[in-house]
């Protein structure tokens, strides 16, 4: 792996470190093909977004979409494969067996079945998580290593709490899998210029306010929200391609080159930093 991590002072891509039993990995941020066979459970938290191909199982592939600051829990066992789509980084965060068994299985009374890995768990909390986990490795210190570690025992927290959930719902009553379609439509359809909240809750025959609920209990924002924030990651992706800002900011939805100059100045799409407009 020879890429250069967009953070200058981090590690090399690929780099691992043992920290106490948690294995940090710093993996390619662009054009990523994985194909994992894991010996232990593994926790990874997404800075951007990514796809991943979960072989579970001989005949049983399911290929899905990560979201911005996503958590995905694999079981030992697993077969995963993983394409980045946009040009960010993420990380994972691998907990050895033991201290698996320690931190959630004994602590919390929880045990994970073998072939039901977690996509996608999101929330304000875990955003936070890889907010920090982002500017540790920006600015490396001697507390790195133990941002890292409290890192990977809040992820697998969440990991944990995500298991016991009930598996049927996701947020305000919303099906798991009518979550995972909305997700899927819009990134199948980012660049179309009526996408907002209305449209995709006709796209997929759900109540405007019971996907607006979903979402900000999911993610902790509204989906036009959700929407301009993939948007803008898009456009990034599209502009590290050596695309135009006027192409990226058509191909990205977002259509206005003066608009997508001004998110990016703003802060490059980040919720906390960019005046988002109202679900319509």
């Amino acid at each position: 792996m020879t890429n250069a991590h967009p953070c200058s002072n981090a590690p090399k891509l690929g780099a691992r470190r043992t920290l106490s039993g948690v294995i940090v990995e710093y993996v390619p941020s662009r054009d990523l093909d994985l194909h994992l066979e894991l010996p232990c459970h593994r926790i990874s938290v997404h800075l951007e977004g990514a796809e991943a191909n979960l072989a579970l199982g001989a005949d049983r592939t399911n290929k899905v979409i990560v979201p911005p600051a996503g958590i995905v829990f694999y079981p030992a066992g697993t077969e995963v494969k993983i394409a980045t789509q946009d040009s960010g980084p993420y990380l994972v965060l691998m907990l050895e067996p033991v201290r698996f068994a320690d931190m959630v299985l004994e602590g919390l009374g929880t045990e994970p079945t073998s072939l039901s890995p977690l996509i996608g768990h999101c929330d304000p909390a875990a955003q936070a998580i890889a907010a920090t986990v982002r500017d540790a490795l920006r600015e490396p210190s001697p507390v790195t290593a133990t941002i890292l570690r409290s890192g990977a025992t809040l992820l697998a927290l969440h990991a944990a709490r995500a298991i016991s959930m009930p598996p049927a719902t996701s947020g305000m009553g919303l099906a798991k899998r009518d979550l995972r379609r909305a997700i899927d439509y819009i990134e199948a359809n980012i660049s179309a210029a009526d996408l907002n909240t209305r449209t995709l809750a006709r796209a997929l025959d759900l109540p405007v306010d019971v996907l607006h609920a979903a979402f900000r209990a999911t993610f902790g924002s509204t989906p036009a929200q959700y929407v301009l924030q993939r948007r803008v990651t898009r456009a990034r992706a599209y502009l590290g391609r050596g695309t135009t800002l006027a192409e990226a900011a058509v191909q990205s939805g977002v259509g206005d080159e003066a608009r997508l100059a001004q998110l990016l100045r703003a802060g490059g799409g980040g919720l906390a930093m960019v005046q988002l407009p109202r679900a319509s």
